[in-house]
């Protein structure tokens, strides 16, 4: 078992991710992971993406964001602070820039930080829910380059999306979906899979090819003030990862299945999400994560305290953040060396050092062996087999 630290080397972008998928070249060449030359290996020092969490402020209360905080942050980043942000993320070399919120509509100078994401030299691409999104909106943002714009949808039924996120919100978020394609915008639709959408997956599916639509699949994680009701067993895991693997192995490049629904498989189709999987944690390298108070993550995901790793108004600013390494000295936790349990002998330990950092930090009683992890709970089930007299 290597002593390395798994989040220390470089890492290549996946050509399955939406990065990848998304990234038009023109500012500079892109890695591949397909085994081609690549000019350079993405790091802690040179992450790849750069997410910016414009404001906190948002017109709908979804029970599962990680969004803990009033409607509006107090001391929501300025126009010129993020001007600072995006050079000092330029000159690391960062290739490519995802707006976030809160909802970004609710950020009344939103063109102004697209334009200042161009200015940078970055591919700009959006999130956000759609509700607020007209085709005059749609509009401005194709006129303005956005790259891609990705939405929040959770259940093609109506019934079931309204139920997380509000009554009406489903209508409009269909909408916003429409104002966008009719516009010419590229649009990937995003899921967060809780108990309430549990099983909506297949509808969303077709609903995305149907329309043309990439669609990113997540687990909803225990953070901000999300119930614990409205999380997903192990075992629903396990079927929800067996329909997006089973998606995955014959459209690899229209569905992306996020690092939290990718852990090691002995049996297909989910031994195939592993094909995404990069040996480590990606947070601080593939992606980095600023938030609008200026805090800065190893990724939205982990937006959590202990994972901190500074802030963007400190002397030295984001630029010493990643000189510094500060994300691969975070995640260093997460290696096979500190595994307890089952995890601590699995013979994937070495490749998945105990996978996604926020299962293990929200999720599971001890963070050093995942409860979600596909493999344990295969394992967990032979025995049981064996164990059982009948």
């Amino acid at each position: 078992m290597s002593d390395k630290p798994p989040a220390h080397d470089g890492i290549r972008v996946r050509r399955d991710g939406d990065a990848f998928r998304y990234f038009k070249s023109g500012a500079e060449p892109v890695s591949l992971a397909s085994g081609e030359s690549l000019p350079r290996e993405f790091s802690c020092r040179h992450p790849y993406i750069l997410e910016l969490e414009i404001t906190w402020a948002c017109n709908l209360a979804c029970p599962h964001c990680y969004v803990d905080a009033p409607r509006a942050c107090p001391d929501e980043l300025t126009l010129p602070e993020i001007r600072t942000v995006l050079a000092q993320a330029r000159a690391a070399g960062m290739l490519e820039l995802s707006l976030t919120g809160g909802e970004v509509c609710c950020r009344p100078d939103l063109m102004d930080v697209i334009a200042a994401g161009h200015e940078a030299g970055f591919p700009v691409r959006l999130v956000t829910n759609g509700t607020l999104v007209t085709q005059k909106i749609a509009r401005a943002w194709k006129n303005a380059g956005i790259e891609l714009v990705t939405v929040s949808l959770d259940g093609v039924d109506p019934a079931v999306h309204d139920a997380i996120r509000g009554p009406g919100s489903h209508a409009k978020t269909l909408a916003g979906i429409a104002a966008l394609t009719e516009a010419g915008l590229s649009v990937s639709l995003i899921a967060a899979f809780s108990r309430i959408n549990f099983g909506q997956l297949p509808a969303l599916w077709d609903f995305a090819r149907l329309h043309r639509l990439g669609l990113q699949a997540q687990m909803v994680s225990g953070k901000g003030r999300t119930p614990r009701d409205l999380l997903l067993s192990p075992h629903q895991y396990y079927e929800l990862g067996e329909q997006i693997a089973t998606i995955f192995a014959a459209h690899p490049h229209r569905i992306v299945p996020m690092d939290d629904m990718v852990t090691p498989s002995n049996r297909f189709p989910l031994n195939q999400l592993a094909r995404t999987w990069q040996k480590r944690c990606s947070g601080g390298i593939l992606n980095l994560f600023v938030r609008a108070n200026g805090d800065v993550t190893p990724c939205s995901a982990l937006a959590l305290p202990e994972n901190v790793v500074g802030n963007i108004r400190e002397p030295g600013g984001l630029t010493m953040i990643l000189e510094e390494e500060r994300c691969r000295t975070n995640l260093e936790w997460c290696h096979a060396k500190n595994l307890h349990g089952i995890c601590a002998g699995c013979p994937h330990a070495d490749v998945c050092h105990g996978g996604c950092p926020d299962i293990l930090l929200t999720l599971c009683r001890d963070r050093h062996e995942n409860e979600y992890c596909y493999h344990r709970l295969e394992t967990l089930a032979i025995t049981e087999a064996l164990l059982d007299p009948t």
